[in-house]
């Protein structure tokens, strides 16, 4: 559900790593369009990602922004050079940072095809 700029998850939806290169990450289609049809489904919709930069920032990449193009899409990035979690959200072909005052707890599934 967002609100504003106020997001609330009522699921998260593990997806695994479709991309062919090791340090990139591609949802699953498949994957994807499960989560989306259990969400309506729920009478819910899928409004954002998750996933990490381990050896980066907690930033958006140039490959993210180029998956990217759901309009109000939040992303939740953790980075492992900062050791940081920062939320974007995806607006007119760009990433704007969203404070957040709440400490949140993401999951992955490391599994490749």
């Amino acid at each position: 559900m967002v609100c504003g700029d106020v997001f609330v998850a009522r699921a998260l939806h593990p997806a695994r790593n479709d991309a062919e290169a090791a340090d990139r990450f591609a949802i699953a289609p498949e994957d994807h369009l499960k989560a989306s049809r259990l969400a309506r489904a729920n009478g819910h919709r899928l409004i954002g990602c998750y996933h990490s930069h381990p050896k980066g920032a907690a930033e958006p990449s140039r490959h993210d922004l180029n998956g990217a193009g759901e309009e109000n899409f939040l992303w939740l990035i953790a980075g492992g050079a900062d050791c940081g979690l920062r939320a974007f959200i995806y607006r007119a072909a760009g990433f704007e940072g969203l404070p957040f005052g709440a400490d949140l707890v993401t999951s992955s599934l490391n599994e490749r095809n």
